[in-house]
């Protein structure tokens, strides 16, 4: 008879690991709810008074939307950092679960 608690974790194990990786992707990339929270829809003033709730997605917006000539590039060098930060953290989640996985 093989033992269930052994059994349900290692298999359960890649799907966890898919479900923490594309949560922690989802809560980096945040954006509606902070927004909404602001109770602000004017573009200069995302984030709220002083932008204490300015995600990085909503400053990339922000400078999308601002009017001004520079800020478009700026924007996109600003989602283009953002995907590298995502990136670098997702590789480590990566080597870390390899490594866990080769130590059993």
């Amino acid at each position: 008879m093989w033992n269930r608690k052994r059994c349900s974790i290692p298999m359960l194990e890649p799907v966890l690991f898919f479900v923490v990786v594309n949560c922690f992707i989802g809560a980096i990339q945040t954006y509606d709810i902070p927004w909404v929270l602001s109770n602000s829809s004017a573009v200069g003033v995302i984030g709220g008074k002083n932008a204490f709730a300015s995600y990085p997605v909503m400053e990339i917006v922000g400078n999308v939307y601002s009017g001004k000539a520079g800020n478009l590039g700026r924007a996109c060098a600003e989602g283009f950092v953002l995907m590298l930060i995502i990136f670098a953290i997702t590789l480590l989640q990566i080597v870390y679960r390899n490594c866990k996985n080769k130590d059993n």
